[in-house]
């Protein structure tokens, strides 16, 4: 099957496919990390998520929360490392700051984390920035049908091959988790399986509620993701697929199967379009 092609200069021009960087990863930040801006803060989760900027003057996103939290989830990234389609964070570690120092970086009144000693132990974990976001913030346009389906495609048939490999399940999935970037690579492998690619390549993150070694049903994850992408609200491509196939594949079902990525690969395949929003009448008031 022929797949789109996005049309990446609505964003930029020469993206390289990987950046690798050498950090210093301990505290004092100031001489080698610069904050930015707040992408998310949640009191509730015990969470700050930001941009930086390296001195190497490349962007990064900084995870801060709790220490056990955030060296759970880079132990789950080493892990997963070897697999296609998720995250390779650069590095984790511990730091003492003060409250006031973290209420600053919320309200984005600080520059820099770990600067002030205090009292509160915090964990720190930098990963890559991708500047074309979440796939849930990308506007999927109607002559890129062919290039999503290869997106998704990617997702579920990554999250099949790490529950396949090492028992992975994420447990957190909706959209802000699965994030695009540009690729020159012109396949991957999922074990035997070789998938061609588009230009855009899916990458996972967040593996703070995630499990290896449990018993699971990665297809329900599939499913909501599906479900989520399907009616994203940025994309102006609404679409409906086969559910009762892949709602079979969730019964009982907790071994993968060479023939379940073949049923996957057709419910995706067969996706069809149900409307284009830019195309609907518009509403007279």
């Amino acid at each position: 099957m022929l797949l789109a092609k996005s049309d990446t200069s609505r964003y930029f021009a020469n993206v390289s496919d990987s950046r690798k960087f050498k950090l210093d990863c301990k505290a004092p930040t100031d001489d080698w990390l610069e904050l930015t801006r707040v992408i998310q803060s949640s009191y509730f989760d015990e969470i700050i998520i930001l941009e930086g900027v390296l001195k190497e003057s490349a962007n990064v996103v900084i995870k801060i929360g709790r220490t056990d939290i955030l060296a759970k989830e880079y132990d789950v990234g080493k892990q997963l490392q070897e697999l296609p389609n998720f995250i390779r964070y650069y590095c984790n570690f511990n730091c003492l700051d003060t409250k006031d120092n973290l209420t600053g970086l919320v309200q984005g009144r600080l520059k820099n984390v770990c600067t002030d000693g205090g009292k509160i132990n915090i964990g720190v974990l930098i990963m890559p920035y991708y500047i074309l976001g979440d796939i849930g913030n990308y506007k999927w346009r109607e002559e890129e049908l062919g290039l999503l389906k290869n997106v998704l495609k990617q997702i579920c048939f990554s999250l099949m091959y790490a529950y396949e490999t090492i028992g992975f399940l994420h447990n957190d999935e909706h959209l802000g988790n699965i994030l695009l970037r540009i690729t020159n690579k012109k396949s991957l492998r999922y074990g035997d399986l070789e998938l061609p690619l588009g230009d855009l390549y899916a990458v996972i993150t967040d593996f703070e509620k995630s499990t290896i070694g449990v018993p699971g049903d990665v297809y329900t994850s599939i499913k909501k993701l599906l479900n989520l992408v399907s009616v994203s609200g940025k994309s102006d491509i609404v679409f409906e697929y086969q559910e009762p196939r892949l709602t079979k594949l969730q019964v009982g079902n907790v071994v993968i199967k060479e023939e379940d990525y073949h049923i996957i690969n057709d419910i995706i395949d067969n996706i069809k379009i149900r409307y284009i929003r830019s195309k609907l009448p518009k509403m007279k008031w």
